[in-house]
């Protein structure tokens, strides 16, 4: 009897100690992945002489490089920033952002001689570590360091040597997920600009180009990049290294924008009836947040749209925060959360059951072959250009293969 109780007691224990050890087990916990965001934004301030012109009188220039400087003071957005000077070499200063603010704004900047512009991205990339973004404000004229043997060197060399060693330089990136955005803007010009052949022009009020580059990761660039275009209005934007898988998602929307006859369905409009005075509309949504922000705008995607079907017109582009809805249901306000871009279409005709396809054209913009001279030796020519530009940009354009020529590939089929 006495051994049944002392079994029945040592079981208990054995089951309350079993118990207690699963309590006291750390429960399994689930990985989540943080994105990274950027260790430190580091400044290279091009301080060439024909750059310095910018910092001479109330110009454009100080204003949206000194606004640009306070934006990026931000722990939330980069635990430190940086700045430099560059030109033959990068002279790194020990200043606060409100420093450099008052060197820009108040012409404290030593002007340097040359600025080689294959040497001095290189000079930027070689300075960076794994998660940093670098900023390079730079007119981005090519002016080598010694042109005694050949006068014309700056021209002769800006596709044989500048784009050919930019394009090597971007293609090493690449491989490292590294992309690059270049903003373009204009300002007043005050001082001394160097022709192509070095010979000096004086300009006064002067409007011309200058440029700041982002240089990073792809998702610590997107980053950057968003932040930026909250206060910043450049005249102009190229992106390199954000080409991905076109999205191919959609959301049909069931009421809101319906116009005519027809029953909208999740991947398909059916039961359509096209009059000759009363097309059939719908909206469909579309999320286009991954894309770079020049592909993002409305005048892209009306520009850029190909639809596969000619009865099929697009009638008008919104942005979420302009795209209000019929219905306040679930479906469509997830619908709405859901997606960035909400185009609007009609349908003219339709004789039968026609699969559509829709895609967003992936272009790069050519505004850089407008904005550059490879003649700057009168100011008609130079007229609110840059010199070499165009070899400097296809340098960087070559380097990343565009390997998808669509951004978004949706496909529907229109129903009878």
């Amino acid at each position: 009897m006495h051994k049944a109780i002392l079994y029945k007691a040592l079981l208990a224990a054995l089951l309350m100690f079993g118990l207690n050890s699963c309590k006291n087990e750390a429960p399994k916990k689930t990985e989540v992945v943080i994105p990274k965001g950027i260790s430190a934004i580091k400044v290279f301030l091009d301080n060439s002489e024909s750059n310095i012109g910018y910092m001479r009188g109330a110009t454009k220039f100080k204003a949206i490089i000194t606004n640009f400087t306070a934006e990026i003071n931000n722990p939330k957005l980069a635990a430190h920033s940086h700045f430099n000077l560059i030109a033959d070499s990068i002279s790194p200063l020990n200043y606060s952002p409100e420093q450099f603010i008052d060197a820009v704004a108040n012409s404290k900047i030593e002007p340097a001689k040359c600025s080689e512009m294959h040497k001095m991205v290189e000079m930027l990339t070689t300075n960076l570590d794994s998660f940093d973004i670098g900023i390079l404000v730079s007119d981005c004229i090519l002016s080598y360091c010694d042109t005694k043997g050949n006068p014309n060197k700056n021209r002769d060399n800006a596709e044989s040597e500048q784009k050919t060693y930019v394009k090597s330089i971007f293609k090493k990136l690449n491989t490292k997920g590294v992309c690059a955005s270049v903003y373009a803007f204009k300002s007043d010009f005050n001082g001394r600009y160097f022709t192509y052949n070095n010979k000096i022009q004086y300009y006064k009020n002067e409007v011309r180009p200058f440029y700041v580059w982002a240089i990073g990761r792809k998702e610590q660039l997107m980053l950057f990049n968003a932040e930026l275009l909250k206060t910043t209005r450049p005249d102009a934007q190229l992106h390199f290294g954000f080409d991905t898988e076109p999205k191919a998602s959609f959301a049909l929307f069931f009421k809101t924008g319906k116009k005519g006859t027809c029953e909208i369905n999740k991947d398909n409009i059916s039961d359509i009836v096209v009059k000759a005075d009363k097309p059939v509309g719908f909206v469909m949504g579309i999320n286009l947040d991954s894309l770079p922000p020049y592909a993002q705008t409305i005048e892209y995607v009306k520009k850029n749209l190909s639809i596969g079907f000619e009865y099929l017109k697009l009638k008008d582009v919104k942005l979420r925060k302009d795209f209000e809805l019929l219905q306040t249901n679930n479906r469509e306000k997830l619908f709405r959360e859901n997606n960035t871009h909400f185009l609007y279409f009609e349908i003219e005709d339709l004789i039968t059951d026609t699969p559509v396809e829709i895609t967003l054209d992936n272009k790069t913009d050519t505004w850089y072959e407008d904005w550059s001279t490879m003649d700057d030796l009168t100011t008609e020519n130079n007229n609110e250009k840059t010199f070499a530009l165009i070899h400097l940009i296809n340098g960087v354009k070559e380097a990343y293969e565009v390997k998808h020529t669509s951004f978004l590939k949706v496909k529907l089929t229109l129903k009878q």
